[in-house]
């Protein structure tokens, strides 16, 4: 009896180890799990956005299929088919919970209609979602839109140009360059600093020369930027200038104790944000009356508005360089070809809760970003190529003579010397939320992604 008993023991042994070889066994011809150097996962299937980027990818810090650099993407050039066409890692952010994946070159198989509308896959997020840019309105269940049919309308960013505050996405403080002129045979006084006690501002290291502001005007430049605009040293309030010309000045008015350090962080920082830029309006109008309903399917994320100063020139008290001031966007996407996406300053992060930004957003859009636009490649054969020039929401800079200005495509190449008051194409950026799926199509203009 006991010897029955442990046989059967063993025969049920023997039928649970096939069950559990059958089922890896299965597991295995359904996944096939194997990850090669492209970071493709052949056989996995999934109808998730994210999962799709991420088996699709290649880093881009290195050579694969596209890439024929060792060292990876160059982005200083354009995509193309040895330096960047399909789906990349971001390398910075390999080791993150989620990393990013986006979206470069001549490729087809980004499209997605959501909510109506047609729009680009850009990138993931840091937290899973998909960035997504307006593209139009689907004609028979296609998006195969150009020109002005990828954009919501028309618009200027901000319909005043002449403060810094000018820049943001939204700002708080502001106060707008002056020009002043007939100053060549003024007798004023110059100082290189102020200090400020009982309401009065003083200067401090004057220049002692009595001779004309025309005759002195280049060693001003130099370091002798603060003045009464008199020849008292002692005054409320008192003016910083930020540009020195034969004849004329461009100066801002310091109240309240601020000096030029105090005054750049108030313009620049936003960290009141009070106040919606001419372009945020727009869009949030434009989300009010197409996608408020839709607001369930999409992420909370930051949206940068990046307001970080790279170049001080004439706004630094000891600079005497005439020459615009330059934020870091320009400096990432110009001059070291480095793009980011991660928004360095709490108050450029906007997002419409506190847990991933500033929380001063309505609605969750926004628009892309001048990095994400190197990202993905400039050029007339990238997917953000429509014919037309956009906005972007990357600073550029702010010229010394009082204009901001933003960075923007134009014929699908980044530009920077678009005036905020000039009127430009104007496409929204959301996020869908993580784990977001598609319900048919292949991403092509033909048959695009359906996500809900």
């Amino acid at each position: 009896m006991k010897k029955k008993y442990t046989k059967s023991k063993l025969y049920l042994c023997i039928i649970l180890l096939l069950f559990l070889l059958i089922g890896v066994g299965y597991a295995i011809i359904e996944t096939n799990l194997s990850v090669n150097n492209n970071i493709s996962i052949v056989g996995f299937k999934s109808n998730k956005l994210y999962d799709y980027m991420m088996i699709n990818s290649s880093p881009d810090n290195q050579k694969s299929t596209y890439v024929t650099n060792n060292n990876g993407i160059s982005f200083n050039a354009v995509g193309s088919t040895t330096n960047g066409q399909g789906i990349y890692e971001m390398a910075s952010t390999t080791n993150d919970k989620y990393p990013v994946f986006y979206y470069r070159g001549n490729i087809n198989n980004n499209n997605v209609i959501f909510a109506n509308f047609c729009w680009k896959i850009i990138r993931t997020t840091s937290t899973g979602g998909v960035k997504i840019i307006y593209n139009g309105v689907p004609s028979s269940g296609k998006c195969n839109n150009t020109n002005d049919a990828t954009e919501i309308g028309k618009s200027v960013y901000n319909s005043s140009i002449q403060s810094i505050s000018d820049i943001g996405y939204m700002y708080g403080h502001r106060v707008e360059v002056e020009e002043i002129t007939n100053m060549s045979l003024k007798k004023y006084k110059f100082g290189n600093d102020v200090t400020y006690s009982n309401g009065m501002y003083t200067l401090q290291d004057v220049y002692s020369s009595t001779s004309t502001y025309g005759a002195t005007y280049l060693t001003l430049q130099q370091r002798y930027h603060y003045s009464c605009f008199s020849s008292e040293t002692s005054c409320n309030p008192v003016y910083y200038i930020s540009n020195f010309l034969p004849l004329r000045v461009y100066r801002v008015v310091l109240t309240d104790g601020m000096n030029i350090n105090d005054f750049l962080n108030a313009s620049t920082s936003g960290s009141s944000n009070t106040t919606s830029s001419t372009i945020k309006t727009y869009i949030d109008n434009w989300f009010a009356n197409n996608l408020l309903s839709y607001t369930s399917y999409l992420e909370d994320t930051a949206f940068c508005n990046d307001r970080i100063i790279s170049e001080y020139h004439m706004w630094n008290k000891d600079d005497g360089v005439s020459s615009d001031m330059r934020f870091m966007g320009y400096n990432r996407n110009f001059l070291t070809y480095k793009p980011e996406v991660v928004c360095t300053s709490l108050n450029d992060r906007f997002s419409t809760t506190t847990e991933v930004g500033n929380g001063k957003l309505t609605y969750p859009v926004g628009l892309i970003t001048a990095d994400e636009v190197i990202l993905c490649s400039g050029g007339t054969s990238t997917h953000l190529y429509t014919k037309n020039t956009y906005w972007t929401m990357t600073p550029a800079y702010f010229s010394d003579t009082g204009e901001g200005a933003h960075n923007y495509t134009n014929s699908g190449i980044l530009e920077a010397v678009t005036k905020l008051n000039t009127q430009q194409g104007v496409r929204p950026v959301v996020s869908l939320k993580k784990g977001t799926e598609y319900k048919s199509g292949d991403g092509t203009p033909n048959n695009p992604y359906i996500v809900n």
